[in-house]
């Protein structure tokens, strides 16, 4: 994300009385400050949020545009696969469920997502 957006400069110490014309040393800027990285990362939320209609994440990890969409009811399917590395930890075979999202790629997109007209009531 940083890489390339900052020239990092160069500069030299001529300390040397006696040779004030070389050079007794360098220090290299640093590419980005705490504070710059900060302030884009930032951004980069920010802009993130501003692109999927700046509602976030469920806790469940999907968008809340699909999550809780009732165009989507019924089209997430669950799927539970072996960890080898949990496995070989435990001992014992250990599964994990994953959802998917079974909407076929053809289908028409979903209608804008708008909290309380395109969600569904528990």
């Amino acid at each position: 994300m940083f890489a390339g957006l900052r020239q990092v400069t160069t500069t030299y110490l001529y300390e040397d009385p006696e040779h004030p014309d070389r050079a007794t040393g360098s220090f290299e800027s640093v590419a980005y400050t705490p504070e710059d990285q900060a302030l884009l990362l930032g951004l980069a939320a920010y802009e993130h949020q501003q692109q999927h209609g700046g509602m976030g994440s469920c806790s469940c990890g999907w968008p809340i545009e699909v999550a809780w969409h009732s165009e989507m009811d019924g089209w997430f399917g669950t799927l539970d696969v072996v960890c080898h590395v949990c496995t070989a930890r435990a001992g014992k075979t250990v599964t994990h469920t994953i959802v998917r999202d079974t909407r076929p790629a053809g289908h028409p997109a979903l209608p804008p997502f708008v909290l309380g007209v395109t969600t569904t009531e528990a």
